[in-house]
């Protein structure tokens, strides 16, 4: 096993860092196949895959989509463990309603959001389930704190925090450590949902007019919020109550895409919003000179984390050229000087 910084491999002479580099090569890499516009060829294509496997010498390569370098949510560890976090909401649900002022019960909001943000993205049960206790309790301080609604959820005005206390909660049973009125708010809110007073919102995991759910569901799994969903519809739509949903795609290989989706009307491109990025890097790389081009750090930032993300991977970046596999050119990053290198 190696590691390396990114401080470390800067100092280094080209020499030894191109033989560190190399060292980086016996372990897995990582090929992200950008897609030309119309084009259908992409990293299931065995031609790319082939000629690609000539140009690095690397058989074992993992192949993956432009949108495995959306990764914002990827990137965010929270640092409050949900066990934490849930015993944080019911010591806050044992407080009795008179134990405090209102100006009392805005403090203690004030510490419940500061619990939210730490508890950081919703990827998995545990956190759903904490998420839902805190944004019960933060609903209830608001409440008591006599704190003016101020939002809206489609036009109805809304404690955003209720709002997703409800939204999270949708289709599983009502949890007795939320204290009862809150409970209650929730089933209005539910019920209002249920009588078609708010619009689903579809989100969307096609990227053309190609997608087959029978192919989809066996390669991907896709969790909402950390509940897993199978896309069923015939052109990859789910719907869901509208909000800022954490959505993650995982593939064999593992996580690949892991974002925040602001979803509060009609429907959203998923992969096709997160493959907007690899978009851009192939606009610069097509239209850059030289075997290491010069590229400007925001189209550069998403290949870096994505490499930072792995150390112990070889990133590479291909682009069959005008849609033709054997056309295809390749890169391989280098993360200490930020640029990408192609390769002959």
């Amino acid at each position: 096993m190696w590691f390396w910084c990114a401080a470390a491999l800067a100092a280094m002479g080209v020499e030894e860092r191109r033989a560190l580099l190399d060292e980086a090569m016996a372990g897995s890499a990582r090929v992200v196949v950008l897609e030309w516009m119309h084009a259908e060829v992409d990293a299931g294509s065995k031609k790319v895959q082939r000629v690609v496997t000539r140009k690095t010498g690397r058989p074992d390569a993992t192949f993956v989509r432009p949108y495995d370098l959306a990764q914002d949510l990827r990137l965010e560890r929270g640092t409050l463990d949900a066990a934490e976090a849930v015993a944080r909401a019911e010591a806050e649900g044992a407080i009795p309603d008179d134990a405090l002022t209102a100006e009392g019960w805005r403090e203690r909001l004030a510490g419940l959001e500061a619990s939210l943000d730490a508890l950081g993205p919703v990827l998995d049960v545990q956190t759903r389930e904490a998420a839902v206790l805190l944004h019960a309790a933060a609903a209830r301080a608001e409440r008591l704190g006599e704190v003016p609604v101020e939002t809206e959820v489609q036009g109805v005005p809304m404690s955003l925090h209720l709002w997703e206390a409800a939204r999270l909660s949708e289709g599983v049973p009502a949890d007795s450590r939320i204290p009862e009125d809150v409970r209650g708010a929730i089933d209005g809110v539910l019920a209002e949902v249920a009588h078609g007073r708010f619009e689903r919102v579809g989100l969307d995991f096609s990227l053309d007019a190609s997608f087959a759910p029978q192919t989809f569901v066996a390669t991907h799994g896709v969790f909402l919020d950390g509940r897993e969903v199978v896309i069923t519809s015939v052109d990859g739509v789910v719907e869901v109550l509208p909000g800022a949903i954490d959505v993650m795609l995982t593939r064999q290989h593992g996580p690949s895409l892991a974002v925040e989706v602001e979803a509060w009307r009609g429907d959203v491109a998923v992969l096709e919003d997160a493959s907007r990025e690899g978009n851009r890097l192939l606009e610069g790389l097509m239209g850059a000179l030289g075997t290491t081009p010069v590229l400007s750090p925001d189209l550069l930032e998403p290949v870096h984390a994505y490499w930072a993300e792995r150390p112990q991977s070889a990133v590479f970046v291909a682009i069959p050229v005008a849609g033709r596999a054997g056309k295809t050119r390749v890169w391989r990053y280098d993360g200490a000087t930020r640029r990408l290198e192609e390769l002959p």
